[in-house]
């Protein structure tokens, strides 16, 4: 019987900062191999030497759908944790302010809120790669 494989690439400089989490949510190191790509710049042509690895998880293996799942919520956490807030606009809460102090409060700690946001990523990012260290060793 056949079995489907998960296979991603990682990228020297891009990407391969997140083989240690890749690893943690199931995958193996399948091949690692140099890759060379080449780049024109006016009338000159360079050329650059990059490592890839390659991982694969097998599709069959036990809790596969869990791993998964817990993957891809720690990438979207992390794209998120990556977003800068917005600043406050102080001509807006200036206004605020002059029209009633309820809403310029109200406004402030909306900005407050979101500020805290951040470190609840951290907690669930930490509750995510225990989860995975536990799936993994079930296999």
């Amino acid at each position: 019987m056949k079995t489907k494989n998960d296979f991603i690439r990682l990228v020297e400089g891009k990407d391969l900062q997140y083989k240690d989490v890749y690893l943690l949510f199931g995958y193996k190191e399948d091949i690692t191999k140099d890759e060379e790509s080449k780049i024109k710049i006016g009338n000159k042509i360079y050329s650059e030497v990059n490592t890839i690895i390659y991982l694969k998880r097998d599709s069959n293996m036990k809790n596969y759908d869990k791993l998964v799942s817990l993957q891809n919520e720690y990438f979207s956490l992390i794209q998120k944790s990556k977003e800068k807030p917005k600043k406050m606009n102080k001509l807006v809460f200036f206004i605020l302010l002059l029209l009633g102090i309820i809403p310029g409060i109200i406004y402030a700690i909306s900005f407050k809120k979101k500020k805290n946001k951040k470190e609840d990523y951290k907690d669930r990012l930490n509750e995510i790669i225990d989860e995975a260290k536990e799936l993994t060793k079930e296999i």
